[in-house]
């Protein structure tokens, strides 16, 4: 019988327009691979940080460096089931978002069979939600978020 744990804490990783930077993106850093203990159980997501060490020369708009670090942080302090990472991060339209949302959705693929819980959202995507959930309760609101950011 599977005994499921509580998360424990719910981390939000927010990307507005510096996903679409023209810097490039840090690698992970080669002291983050020596921590042996922290990859025993997620094998995929080391095989990526491999990878992305000293130099991250695969993703363009992703930033998976920053966010293995997260996760490996959480890790440490809730187990691996004890806490929830969302990407929340702005979608464009054209080459950039598509190219920006395959990126998102391989970094997912990579960290599945992990076990990890690692969720993606675009602003868009929440505001719609807000907007449905929402709307006749903070109308003000909804309208002010819809017509900004949409």
């Amino acid at each position: 019988m599977q005994i499921l744990q509580k998360v424990k804490r719910f981390a939000i990783e927010c990307k507005f327009s510096e996903a679409y930077t023209s810097q490039g993106q840090n690698g992970i850093k080669s002291p983050y691979l020596s921590l042996s203990e922290d990859w025993k159980d997620i094998p995929g997501l080391y095989n990526l940080a491999k990878s992305l060490c000293p130099n991250d020369n695969i993703f363009r708009y992703l930033h998976p460096a920053q966010l293995i670090k997260h996760i490996l942080g959480l890790k440490k302090e809730f187990n691996k089931d004890g806490f929830r990472l969302l990407h929340l991060w702005y979608d464009v339209l054209g080459a950039e978002g598509a190219f920006h949302r395959k990126e998102i959705e391989a970094f997912s693929e990579v960290i599945k069979p992990d076990g990890v819980k690692f969720h993606t959202l675009s602003y868009q995507e929440l505001i719609l939600r807000l907007c449905n959930e929402y709307r006749s309760d903070h109308g003000k609101y909804i309208k002010y978020i819809s017509s900004r950011y949409l």
